[in-house]
């Protein structure tokens, strides 16, 4: 007998050929995917949440300021 594989065999014993293991690999893989999509969608809307507090805090300074300059000029 000789020992020579067909490029299928090769494959068979290199990947396995449980269809079973692809498809729980493909879903572990979209999941992975997805959750990497959904978490960096996040960050990017808590970024932009950030820097409207900023902008809101800025304008609240500046009014404080102001307040705080007519209350010195009218002392």
């Amino acid at each position: 007998m000789t020992r020579k594989k067909t490029l299928s065999q090769l494959s068979k014993s290199l990947y396995g050929n449980s269809t079973m293991e692809r498809m729980i690999v493909g879903i572990i893989a979209s999941a992975l995917l997805g959750l990497g999509a959904w978490n960096l969608n996040q960050t990017f809307n808590l970024s932009i949440e950030i820097e409207n507090v900023k902008g809101k805090i800025d304008v609240l300074e500046k009014s404080i300021k102001q307040v705080s300059k007519k209350k010195k000029k009218h002392n």
